[in-house]
């Protein structure tokens, strides 16, 4: 380990907090993704109850940029034949994995690589999703709707770090111009795709879909930047 690493390892994960400004921020961003982390999950619960169907949920999750949270009714109702109870652990499941993930990102990242963390989250999420969207009992679903929260927030937090600590001084604003355009610029779309596939061939085959073209994408990114596995 470098000496610069030993230092950013010695910090620790929420060393960040000192600082008072930080500490606003922090509270402010909190207090904004809880709202809306509520109000999409009472959103796709309203939508399908009144519609029950995926492709509405995926005209909704196109608003919302949350392909994944917002099929979750649909499974729930459809799949595990409990519209509320599962529905309920799935989502409070994927906000613990959430959470979870902005503790350890750090701690991974020192430890692993961001490199190799990436492509270990880009895996591991395409695998949960996958056996998620195979699970016919709630206990099963919900820990790997789990699962998905912590490797989804995790590839993300790296990355966008990543690219901070990559790029140079003078390319940085454009750089993460592009990378902000191209994630919520395109998930809209990818939600709504999802939607209209999980109306046509059913939920669970959607979300397997979805899972399997998630991890060819990543692995063809890995071909194409073989680099990234040793990026610190």
């Amino acid at each position: 380990m470098t000496a610069p690493t030993q230092a950013i390892a010695q910090r620790g994960t929420l060393s960040a907090l000192r600082h008072a400004d930080f500490r606003l921020y922090f509270a402010g961003q909190l207090a904004s993704t809880s709202g809306t982390w509520v109000q999409n999950v009472a959103q796709g619960y309203l939508v399908f109850q009144l519609t029950q169907s995926e492709l509405w949920l995926g005209i909704v999750a196109c608003a919302a940029r949350l392909p994944l949270i917002q099929m979750l009714p649909a499974f729930a109702a459809k799949v595990l034949h409990s519209p509320e109870d599962s529905y309920a652990a799935m989502t409070i499941a994927q906000g613990v994995g959430s959470i979870l993930a902005g503790v350890v990102a750090g701690w991974l990242a020192i430890r692993l690589g961001r490199g190799r963390l990436i492509v270990y989250m880009l895996a591991s999420l395409g695998v949960a999703l996958y056996l998620f969207s195979r699970m016919t009992t709630i206990p099963l679903a919900t820990v790997f709707c789990g699962f998905t929260g912590l490797f989804t927030v995790v590839e993300v937090i790296s990355v966008n770090t990543m690219l901070q600590i990559v790029v140079s001084d003078q390319f940085r604003g454009r750089v993460l111009a592009l990378y902000t355009l191209a994630f919520f610029g395109l998930a809209p779309f990818g939600a709504l795709l999802l939607g209209v596939i999980a109306d046509r061939i059913g939920v669970q085959d959607g979300l397997a879909l979805y899972g399997i073209a998630g991890t060819l994408c990543g692995a063809g990114i890995v071909l194409h930047w073989p680099e990234l596995l040793r990026e610190n």
